[in-house]
């Protein structure tokens, strides 16, 4: 029986809050594989368009492999998480910013991505978030490893070690009912 999602509210001085939403995160995701009752997930929280609301990236643990993951794209509107598109990407070489300057109009933000294709090498690019839509990634080929020549490793280093927009990794745990839980994950 699938239960309906109502937002609860938090009465304080400044009126009605809304303080949970229908939030994709929380439903148990089922094994296909017949392995395990359930699959774990992970979720980065970030404000991607600057309102002050965290929004939140979903992952897809079918399609985990050495270069990354599938990751669902949600904007909170209004209490509710709107879903907006995916895009490809590694939990560990991930960074999110704003672009500057409307030389990117309708674009809310920049996530910057390593995508590894292989030995030494991989796609480092980005892609563009905007109100509906994520773009296709923007990528050209580095060799991060330091011992290739050094310009790729600090293209990487400068990326990723710490994102202009702050965010948060998560890694889900169900318990057998179904009951979904988040705990920070050590980046």
């Amino acid at each position: 029986m699938k239960k309906a999602m109502f937002p609860v509210l938090w009465v304080s001085a400044l009126g009605l809050l809304p303080i949970f939403a229908a939030d994709p995160s929380m439903q148990p995701l089922s094994d296909i594989t017949g392995r395990q009752k359930h699959r774990e997930r992970s979720r980065i929280l970030v404000d991607l368009d600057g309102d002050g609301i965290r929004d939140m990236l979903l992952s897809n643990p079918l399609t985990a492999g050495n270069s990354g993951l599938d990751w669902d794209v949600y904007l909170q509107r209004e209490g509710d998480y709107h879903r907006i598109g995916n895009l490809w990407a590694h939990s560990k070489a991930v960074s999110f910013e704003r672009p500057a300057g409307d030389v990117h109009a309708g674009v809310i933000a920049r996530v910057w991505v390593y995508i590894r294709g292989g030995v030494g090498k991989g796609a480092f690019g980005y892609y563009h978030v905007k109100e509906s839509s994520i773009e296709e990634l923007k990528s050209l080929e580095i060799a991060p490893d330091p011992d290739n020549g050094g310009i790729g490793a600090n293209i990487y280093a400068a990326t990723f070690r710490k994102s202009p927009i702050p965010f948060e990794l998560e890694t889900s745990t169900t318990a057998d009912d179904g009951k979904v839980s988040w705990a920070v994950d050590a980046k």
